[in-house]
C-alpha cells in the first residue's frame, strides 16, 4: 500500500508518499522498523529546574537519584572544513555573556530529515519542518541548549548583539511583525534579523535554496528573555528555556 505520511497519522503532511531510507527490511511491518507503539514520559518541570529540558540533564537528575554517574556516548569532535567566517560584536554583554556562531557551508537544505530524528522529534512534540531545522532542535532536546540557524547569504556584515533602536521593526519567522523598544536581539548591518532567544526573522530564514548557514548558540541571562514572547504574544521552545535559563 502506498501512503502518505497523514494517512498513517505520523505527520500532517500529505504532499506525497511517506519514502522510507533505502537501509529499511523489505517485508518487516511499519510499526516494527518505526519502533511503534511507543510509551513516552511527560514530566512536569518547576521553573527552576530548567536544567532538566535536555536528555543529558535528565541523565545526570537520575544518575543522582540513584547514587551514580552519567554515562554519556563518546563523541568525536568534528573539525571545521571550511575557512569562511563571520565577525561577531557583543555589545549587551550583561544580556549575553556568551555568544557563538559558525558558518557551515555547501549544505542541501532540501535533503529529507531521516526517519527516526523525524519520529523522535514528533515524540517530543515538535513538527518537523527541514532537515536544518530539525537537527538545531534535536541537539536543543538533547543538550538543554536552543540553536538558530540563519541563511548567511541573507546576512550582511558583522553579527551584532545588541539591544533594539525604539522603532525598529522585525518581521518574524511566523509571520507577524513586532515594533521593538530596547529588546535583545541578533541584528546585522541591515537590522534586526532575530528576536534574541525568542524567535528568528523571516528576512534570513533558511528556505529550500539555503546552501550556507551561519549556526548561533549563545547564553542569553533570563532577565533580558524573560517577558518578551509574552509581550509579543509569542511563544517558542527557546523562549520557554532561555526565561528558566539554560546551563551555560
Amino acid at each position: 500500500m502506498l501512503c502518505s505520511a497523514r494517512e498513517l497519522a505520523l505527520d500532517s503532511d500529505a504532499s506525497g508518499l511517506l519514502e522510507l531510507p533505502d537501509d529499511a527490511p523489505v517485508g518487516q511491518a511499519l510499526a516494527e522498523y518505526l519502533g511503534l507503539p511507543d510509551a513516552s514520559i511527560e514530566l512536569k518541570l518547576t521553573p527552576n529546574r530548567a536544567d532538566c529540558f535536555g536528555m543529558v540533564g535528565l541523565a545526570h537528575d537520575v544518575a543522582a537519584l540513584f547514587g551514580g554517574a552519567t554515562r554519556l556516548p563518546d563523541c568525536a569532535p568534528v573539525p571545521a572544513q571550511g575557512v569562511r567566517s563571520r565577525a561577531m560584536q557583543l555589545q549587551a554583554g550583561e544580556a549575553c555573556p556568551r555568544y557563538c556562531g559558525r558558518v557551515i557551508e555547501d549544505l542541501d537544505a532540501q535533503a529529507p530529515t531521516p526517519l527516526w530524528m523525524a519520529e523522535r522529534l514528533r515524540r517530543a512534540g515538535l513538527r518537523p519542518i527541514s532537515a536544518i531545522v530539525d537537527v538545531g532542535n534535536y541537539v536543543m532536546l538533547e543538550l538543554g541548549q536552543p540553536l538558530h540557524a540563519f541563511d548567511d547569504a541573507r546576512l550582511d556584515g558583522a553579527i551584532a548583539v545588541r539591544r533594539a533602536h525604539v522603532g525598529e521593526h522585525l518581521r518574524l519567522l511566523d509571520g507577524s511583525a513586532v515594533e521593538l523598544d530596547g529588546q535583545l536581539v541578533i541584528a546585522d548591518a541591515q537590522g534586526a534579523q532575530a528576536l534574541a532567544g525568542v524567535m528568528g526573522g523571516a528576512d534570513s530564514a533558511v528556505s529550500a535554496g539555503t546552501r550556507t548557514v551561519f549556526l548561533e548558540s549563545a547564553h542569553f541571562a533570563p532577565a533580558a528573555i524573560m517577558g518578551v514572547a509574552r509581550r509579543f504574544g509569542l511563544h517558542s521552545d527557546a523562549a520557554h528555556r532561555f526565561e528558566r535559563g539554560v546551563d551555560p
